[in-house]
């Protein structure tokens, strides 16, 4: 289906760019990154100031998917613990309606939202730039692990090869079919 068969004559149109100052309050499209939300109808919010706007947003495209941009709303604001608990509350408000809801979210604020991850339909997109990663060769490897907690503990470890396969990869122009729109 084609994004303007799901969004009504009501909504306006704007262009929609993918830099961080440039994008639009809401975007909807389709799910197109590889998560367990990829090709729902998807609005995507880079900036929560009002539920009721996003409620009629998502009934209006009729959307089962909302994803929250925290990632960039952290990066503009200088009040960490206020943005993470907004966007939570958020979060859980539309888990507990059963819409799928996926956070972007740095790994360092990560603990701050598992308790969603009871939920079947939450996401959590850990957002994680690794730069240069083209450019590494096949013996690099990715590390992660846990806290340390002694004999109990551990890592995982994978080659960056095997994360860096086309079948994972989204390309930056997969995105041109977004749009930012505004309710009237």
């Amino acid at each position: 289906m084609k994004l303007s068969e799901f969004v009504s004559e009501k909504l306006k149109y704007k262009s929609t760019k993918h830099g961080k100052n440039d994008r639009a309050e809401f975007i909807v499209g389709y799910e197109i990154e590889h998560t367990a939300a990829y090709g729902k109808k998807t609005l995507l919010v880079t900036d929560i100031n009002d539920l009721s706007k996003i409620e009629e947003l998502l009934t209006e495209i009729d959307s089962d998917h909302l994803y929250l941009e925290l990632t960039l709303a952290l990066s503009k604001t200088k009040n960490a613990p206020t943005m993470l608990t907004k966007y939570k509350k958020v979060a859980k408000h539309f888990l507990d309606k059963d819409i799928w809801c996926t956070i972007d979210i740095p790994p360092e604020y990560v603990e701050e939202v598992v308790d969603l991850c009871s939920y079947k339909n939450f996401v959590v997109n850990i957002a994680v730039v690794i730069p240069c990663i083209k450019s590494l060769n096949k013996n690099a490897a990715l590390k992660i692990s846990d806290e340390y907690s002694g004999d109990n503990g551990g890592v995982w470890v994978t080659d960056i090869k095997s994360i860096t396969v086309k079948s994972n990869f989204t390309p930056w122009n997969k995105y041109n079919k977004d749009r930012g729109v505004d309710l009237e």
